[in-house]
Parts: structure tokens; C-alpha cells; sequence
């Protein structure tokens, strides 16, 4: 019997939040692999193999925006039920909802605060990935 590879999918062209992300796996005793694009274009090419068990997606990105990308990837074959966690720095609680909306599993304020950030990453990651 072939062992699916367990990885998930960082969208986001700010290279720290990598660092975030594995911490968080880390401090969630998460074993999987992270996958990174700088852009819509970029995760949709590494989307084309394979689909993520999990994606955190920004929603600010150089071309299209996250909701943009959200969007198309509700649409496409394989990731309709993906998990998919916004990204963002951005408090509007219409954005929220409408994130929801558009099929977000989750949105995920980026505080400014480093260590809550991590154990909220931690949490969404147990819930989606555990």
C-alpha cells in the first residue's frame, strides 16, 4: 500500500511566515511537509500534481489577490474540500465573512504578536491536519 506524502501548502510571498508555519508545526507535533508559492500562479502550478492536505493562503499577493485565488481553487477538481485558512493582517470582520463566503475554511489574523500567532497557527493546523 503506497503512504500519501501528508503536506500542505503556504501561499504567501513573505518569506518570515515560513518560519512561523514550521514553528507552528512544530509546537502542534505536526509531521508534514510545507510547500511554499510566492504567488497565485506559482500555487497553482504545485497544485497541479497533487492536493495539499491544507492550505494557508495570504490575502495579499503580488498579481492576484488571495480571494481571487480562493476562488479558483473552490473550482478546481480535487480541492473543493481542501481545507483552505486565510491569511491575514486585515481585522475587517466583513472580509471574514465574506472569505467564508467564498469557501475559506478559516481566517487567521497575522497579530503582530509572534507567540500567538504560532499557537493559532498550531490550533488551526491540529484541527485540519491531526
Amino acid at each position: 500500500m503506497t503512504q500519501v506524502e501528508r503536506w500542505l501548502l503556504l501561499v504567501d510571498d513573505d518569506p518570515d511566515i515560513d518560519i512561523v508555519v514550521t514553528r507552528a508545526l512544530r509546537f502542534a507535533e505536526i509531521d508534514a511537509r510545507v510547500r511554499v508559492a510566492r504567488s497565485g500562479t506559482a500555487a497553482r502550478d504545485l497544485l497541479a500534481g497533487s492536493a495539499p492536505r491544507l492550505i494557508l493562503l495570504d490575502l495579499r499577493l503580488p498579481g492576484e489577490s488571495g480571494l481571487e485565488l480562493l476562488a479558483g481553487l473552490r473550482q478546481t477538481k480535487g480541492l473543493a474540500q481542501t481545507p483552505i485558512v486565510l491569511l491575514t493582517g486585515n481585522e475587517d470582520p466583513d472580509l471574514a465573512r465574506l472569505a467564508t463566503a467564498m469557501g475559506a475554511t478559516e481566517v487567521a489574523a497575522k497579530p503582530i504578536d509572534y507567540d500567538t500567532f504560532i499557537r493559532t497557527l498550531s490550533q488551526i493546523l491540529t484541527r485540519h491536519l491531526k
